[in-house]
């Protein structure tokens, strides 16, 4: 007996989902190490994806939605279209396969050498096909695009990327992807100062240095004096990934598979909005004041989703990272309080949380490297808030080496001295909920040390002493040191202990340790070497 056949409209599926997600942004922005170079780069993954704004710009994904005729399409939904990532439904798969061809080779003009992941899913809902779409797409992860032109043994190879060149600029190979990041159009640099909001009419530097290019007429970095130390901040926000896997299941369990676009649409905007904001705010806050002739001491590379990398003069790179980390989840609040109500969504949190790293290298150091240091801090920082209540911390480190470590098992192993450990790994921005050291208790240790004349020269010997792995000298050094500023001073060691005690170390008279092998000295001695705002002021 003959099968009846089947119809194919109620067998296929009525949405179709096409994922894409740009990897390693950072690296692609950061290397190379010429700021020139970051900043055409910041440029590229600005107009890559990310949601309108006021006046009308287009990004990529605009202009080929609309060569595909999908701009006006009112099937098409977009739930996520930020920091580098693109989700799009459609109840035609054609459709969206169209948009994948032009868009993917629009990708490799647009920002060639770009890593990226991308997929098309299928399911009965949005929420379905999102899902499949995911699925397909950590399958395909270890599946690289192309970089083209490929490598032959009689072609030349720029020297900043390992890839093959393509132009030459002042007796300097270049490949496909530095050539676009120094397009003019790149030059002045504003369009991620303006698209975060920041306040117009102030110059943003696009060299390091005047000797990087003389015939540059970009503003220079402005450093103080002879310092010339940099922070690379990466900053993460705190579980976002279980907060979208608990927006997903309530509403597979509640029935609201369909409402998939609009709610992840507007919580993505919202994740958006809130960091650009926090961003602009740290920055007005903790980095305008000490602009040199108008030239802002920062740049910011990547601020898109929950995600953020600048660069910040290493002075005032506490300061900006304290202020975003509380003005993101102070922001946070009442945009989330009205999702909740709108939406009818409890499984929102109250508010969002960061995590954050920083590396202080010179400005000739690699920053590629520094920023892989940097994203394993702000993991650690992560890891230990989430530990401890959810609370907001920070990590950092000064780069001494041209290859720094990027691990934090081998970071700390190699600031471990017979059993002592220099550094106490993550501070609580946040008032403390267990035994995590706060850095508002570090920078009063930095204070005194950077105002109280005669306490830095010998506290630095005796860091480096302890660094050398001479214990015994250092202990001597300290004892020493205590003996002359009891008789000098005894209430400035008596401040100094109470302040060494903030931070858990117990017993001072010998060498400033906490009970499991830490000390703050080596941090706070490295913060007072960098000269930030007092914390008192």
């Amino acid at each position: 007996m003959q099968a009846a056949p089947t119809n194919p409209a109620l067998s296929a599926p009525a949405f179709s989902a096409y994922v894409f997600e740009a990897n390693a942004i950072q690296k692609f922005v950061l290397e190379g190490g010429r700021l020139r170079d970051m900043v055409g780069a910041s440029h590229l993954v600005e107009g890559l994806c990310c949601w309108p704004d006021a006046d009308g710009a287009k990004d990529l994904v605009q202009s080929v939605l609309d060569a595909v005729d999908l701009a006006g399409d009112s099937r098409l939904e977009m739930p996520r279209r930020a920091g580098g990532a693109l989700v799009l439904l459609h109840p035609s798969r054609p459709h969206l396969e169209r948009f994948r061809r032009l868009w993917t080779l629009s990708l490799r003009l647009h920002a060639p050498a770009l890593d990226f992941t991308d997929s098309i899913g299928a399911g009965a809902d949005p929420l379905a096909a999102v899902q499949d779409a995911y699925t397909a797409m950590r399958c395909r992860r270890s599946i690289k695009p192309a970089t083209l032109p490929v490598i032959g043994p009689m072609m030349a190879v720029a020297p900043h990327t390992g890839r093959a060149a393509v132009a030459r600029r002042h007796d300097e190979l270049l490949d496909g992807a530095t050539t676009r990041k120094r397009l003019d159009v790149h030059r002045d640099g504003t369009l991620l100062p303006d698209k975060i909001g920041l306040v117009q009419g102030w110059t943003w530097p696009v060299l390091l240095d005047r000797a990087d290019d003389p015939t540059d007429s970009g503003a220079a970095f402005p450093f103080v004096d002879d310092n010339r130390y940099l922070a690379v901040i990466h900053a993460d926000g705190n579980s976002l990934g279980k907060v979208v896997g608990d927006l997903s299941e309530t509403l597979a369990q509640a029935g609201r598979a369909t409402d998939y676009s609009a709610v992840f649409s507007r919580f993505s905007r919202m994740v958006d909005e809130v960091t650009r904001k926090a961003v602009a705010q740290a920055t007005e806050v903790a980095v305008l004041p000490f602009a040199v002739e108008q030239v802002v001491p920062m740049r910011p590379l990547v601020v898109g989703g929950d995600d953020v990398t600048v660069i910040v003069r290493a002075d005032l790179a506490v300061a900006f990272t304290v202020a975003f980390l509380k003005a993101f989840r102070q922001l946070s609040h009442q945009p989330l309080a009205k999702l909740k109500q709108e939406l009818d969504l409890n499984c929102l949190p109250d508010e969002l949380t960061a995590g954050a790293g920083l590396v202080f290298a010179k400005a000739r150091q690699p920053f590629y490297r520094a920023y892989d240091l940097c994203e394993t801090l702000a993991a650690e920082a992560k890891r230990v808030g989430k530990e401890n209540g959810g609370l907001q911390c920070l990590a950092f480190h000064r780069v001494t080496t041209m290859v720094p470590d990027t691990s934090w098992a081998a970071l700390r192993r190699n600031l471990t001295r017979d059993g002592l450990c220099l550094g106490m790994g993550a501070y609580a921005v946040d008032d403390p909920a267990g035994g995590v050291p706060t850095l508002a208790a570090l920078l009063r240790l930095r204070d005194m040390i950077v105002k109280t004349a005669g306490f830095g020269g010998p506290l630095r010997e005796i860091a480096a002493q302890m660094h050398d792995g001479s214990r015994a000298s250092a202990q001597a050094g300290y004892a020493r040191w205590r003996q002359v500023w009891t008789s000098r001073s005894p209430d400035d060691l008596q401040a100094f202990d109470a302040h060494l005690a903030d931070l858990g170390v117990t017993n001072q008279s010998a060498l400033p340790i906490t009970a499991d092998g830490r000390t703050p000295i080596w941090d706070a001695v490295t913060l007072a070497a960098l000269s930030g705002p007092l914390e008192s002021e």
